[in-house]
């Protein structure tokens, strides 16, 4: 099967089971494919998803990039860039931004 079979396959695909071999078939043919690299990710579990984290990183960039048509960002340092901080700690922190439970200012 040629890559773009694979992708009609995967679009199809109903289990992990079923994503994870299509993902490894997919790289097999080419090995930086970032549809590969994230089917095979997306089936990862927990730990290991986040230990593969650049893995991810690669490969929506590498897709953004080819839907947008313009060059690659800078590659990131961490696990987060510096104007991410606020939004991911309102997220975790589960309230609406700059204003903790008590209604009161984040400081």
């Amino acid at each position: 099967m040629n890559i773009e079979q694979l992708l009609d396959k995967l679009d199809e695909a109903q289990t992990n089971e079923e994503i994870r071999e299509i993902g490894q078939e997919i790289l097999a043919e080419d090995p930086q494919s970032p549809y590969g690299k994230l089917a095979v990710w997306e089936t990862m579990e927990y730990e290991e998803c986040v230990e593969n984290l650049d893995t991810l990183y690669e490969a929506l960039d590498t897709i953004k990039d080819g839907a947008a048509g313009h060059r690659r960002r800078p590659r990131r340092s961490g696990l987060l860039h510096d104007n991410d901080e606020p939004r991911i700690y309102t997220a975790l922190r589960g309230t609406p931004r700059g204003r903790a439970p008590s209604g009161k200012g984040v400081r």
